[in-house]
């Protein structure tokens, strides 16, 4: 998969698939309120209602995202934002990417900044978010045809989405080292 960075506002960019990550209680603020208003309210209607509340593992797809650049939006629910660690953002990613693959996304893009997790650096929250893409988008396929390969669509890009490009480097530091991690993981999967 390729990983692209850009800077830019998540409402305006145009791709397939946006991806932002929602705490339990925080879907008012900053980047998630922009693109709540951007998409009228659903965010905000669906916590209301209780039908999205940020839980772990939860999403909530937006399609078609009205208002949005994105053909289709992904909340996905991190939990408490004081129990969150690597691994629940991790594993978020790589859920809302399968959503994306069951959707026939040609590319998918992460609003950074709703990935927010304390204690760590900007390079290692984009390395757990390039982990999560990469290892969500795995599936081992060695043993299939080529007709059933070629009924799988996933995504050939990803995007990590930043506020502002003062964290550009980091952000290709963190890719890179997931590009390396996960390349012996999956390697290590295909043995097994």
């Amino acid at each position: 998969m390729e990983f692209v960075v850009k800077r830019g506002a998540p409402a305006r960019l145009k791709c397939g698939c946006l991806v932002a990550g929602v705490y339990e209680g925080k879907s008012k603020k900053g980047v998630l309120a922009e693109i709540d208003d951007a998409i009228a309210g659903v965010l905000r209607q669906a916590v209301r209602s209780d039908e999205f509340k940020g839980s772990v593992g939860q999403l909530l797809q937006v399609s078609p995202a009205v208002g949005l650049g994105a053909q289709r939006l992904i909340f996905v629910g991190l939990g408490q934002e004081s129990k969150a660690d690597g691994e629940v953002l991790r594993k978020a990613v790589g859920s809302a990417l399968q959503k994306a693959k069951d959707a026939r996304a040609a590319d998918v893009a992460l609003v950074f900044d709703s990935f927010d997790l304390r204690r760590t650096s900007v390079a290692e929250r984009a390395q757990i978010l390039a982990e999560g893409v990469l290892l969500g988008d795995y599936s081992f396929d060695r043993y299939q045809t080529d007709e059933e390969t070629k009924k799988v669509t996933t995504p050939q890009s990803a995007t990590i989405l930043l506020g502002s490009t003062k964290d550009e480097a980091e952000v290709k530091t963190g890719i890179a080292a997931a590009n390396a991690i996960c390349r012996g993981v999956i390697i290590a999967r295909d043995l097994v």
